[in-house]
């Protein structure tokens, strides 16, 4: 799934929980 992929690519400071 791409978002989740850019998710943790723009927002790696922040935890996936």
């Amino acid at each position: 799934m791409a978002t989740t992929f850019a998710w943790l690519i723009e927002i790696p400071e922040m935890p996936i929980e």
